[in-house]
Formats: C-alpha cells, structure tokens, sequence
C-alpha cells in the first residue's frame, strides 16, 4: 500500500468518524492534533508525518468527542 492509498484511507476513516459522531473535520484536526485546516490540506495534496495519523487515528479510537456541557447559569446564544 503506497502513501497516497494510506492517505486515502485516513481521509475515509476521517469523514465516517465525523458522520457517525456529528463533529466537522475542522473541529477533529484541532482537538486532535491542533490543526484545524489539516484534513482540507490532505486533500489537496500534502503529506502527513506518522506521528500526526498516529494521534488522529489515536483521537478517533477513544470514546466519542462530546462539546461540554454549558456552566450552571451561563446565558445561551
């Protein structure tokens, strides 16, 4: 398997962890890796180091992202 199809499957396993758990891409790459215009770049071309997958695949493997809940009080837009 060559680069561009390991790539490729990150991109597929990306976009079915962020469909099954209701999260933009944008938000996966910040909270995973702290980059949230890596996936866009990943299809446009550029490449990605091993230890960067590692901590995406490593993100998605753990229980789901969940947003916090609201502070006691907080107003609410």
């Amino acid at each position: 398997m060559g680069e561009n199809d390991d790539i490729a499957r990150l991109l597929a396993d990306v976009e079915a962890y962020c469909l099954k758990h209701v999260i933009a891409e944008s938000t996966l790459g910040r909270l995973a890796v702290n980059d949230g215009k890596l996936l866009p770049r990943l299809r446009a071309g550029s490449s990605i180091t091993l230890r960067t997958a590692s901590k995406l695949r490593v993100f998605m493997s753990n229980p789901p992202y969940e947003q916090p809940a609201p502070l006691e009080g907080a107003v609410q837009s």
